[in-house]
């Protein structure tokens, strides 16, 4: 589970688009952002959400549901 890139509309962009370009270059995986400590609440901790809901995805749970 790697990010393959990054697209980003609106005023703050940029604030998302960096964290995702440095995880991109180390090659990491999901691991890294659940590994990570962002501060809360910014813009940045967007990244652990959407790898949250990548692994349920992938693990075939959807929003508290069990297939």
């Amino acid at each position: 589970m790697r990010l393959l890139g990054v697209h980003v509309v609106g005023e703050q962009a940029t604030e998302l688009v960096y964290l995702g370009l440095i995880a991109m270059m180390a090659e990491a995986g999901a691991d890294l952002f659940n590994r990570t400590c962002f501060n809360y609440p910014t813009l940045g901790d967007l990244y652990k959400y959407a790898t949250y809901e990548a692994i349920l995805k992938r693990d075939g749970l959807v929003a508290g549901e069990r297939k």
